[in-house]
């Protein structure tokens, strides 16, 4: 059976105010149940909140990344075997290969 927090509790393991945990509660953002207007939540649902809050941070880098050049490059800088690739490869307009390489001359990586 799952184990079943406390507002208290859940604050400690998010490390929030109790009054935020509250917030999440009444905003359905971290699900939970109330016995006798008191709120519990199961400790797999405070992992699932976590899960979809490292995955809205993940989108959000990907989104800035996708229109921010010099973040591809850097993103790029970590990957030497799809560096050289890209630097010895002739692209199309258009291409994800074209992006990629012009991003990495943007910002100084390749020339």
């Amino acid at each position: 059976m799952d184990k079943i927090l406390t507002i208290s509790k859940a604050s400690n393991v998010l490390q929030i105010d109790p009054d935020t945990v509250i917030g999440l509660l009444q905003s359905s953002e971290l699900t939970g149940f109330k016995i006798k207007n008191q709120w519990r939540i199961r400790e797999s649902d405070l992992s699932i909140f976590f899960e979809k809050q490292i995955e809205a941070q993940r989108l959000r880098n990907f989104s800035d990344a996708l229109v921010n050049p010099k973040k591809w490059s850097e993103a790029l800088l970590e990957f030497p075997d799809l560096l050289r690739k890209i630097q010895a490869g002739e692209f199309q307009d258009g291409t994800v290969g074209e992006f990629l390489k012009k991003a990495l001359e943007e910002n100084g990586d390749i020339s």
